[in-house]
């Protein structure tokens, strides 16, 4: 083979390496316990989130970012009402019924 087609094939064998691989960084976000009422949420096995949920009812958690102790989010469970979030930030910070802003659909691939 001549240095030529050597050099050609070992660039595109080279290409073919780089496209074939991931090069970012892949995140990992876990859930510190089975319940969802109190637990942490890590991201590369940092805190990220705490969800607390302190009354023996389960109805009232809270979600906080870890880092800064900022309260983002508040769900309620109510019997006769239907079941709200609230988020800090977002809706003017009313409350929506849970049912409102968790709506079933479809994603691009049809399921």
């Amino acid at each position: 083979m001549s240095d030529s087609k050597h050099a050609t094939a070992s660039i595109l064998d080279n290409e073919s390496q780089i496209t074939l691989v991931n090069v970012e960084p892949t995140s990992t976000f876990v859930i510190t316990k089975p319940s969802i009422l109190n637990t942490q949420f890590l991201l590369n096995g940092r805190p990220c989130f705490k969800v607390a949920t302190v009354d023996a009812a389960a109805a009232k958690t809270t979600i906080t970012d870890e880092a800064t102790g900022e309260l983002l989010a508040t769900i309620k469970r109510r019997i006769f009402h239907a079941d709200s979030v609230r988020f800090a930030h977002r809706y003017e910070g009313k409350p929506l019924a849970i049912n409102d802003w968790m709506k079933e659909g479809k994603m691009t691939n049809g399921q």
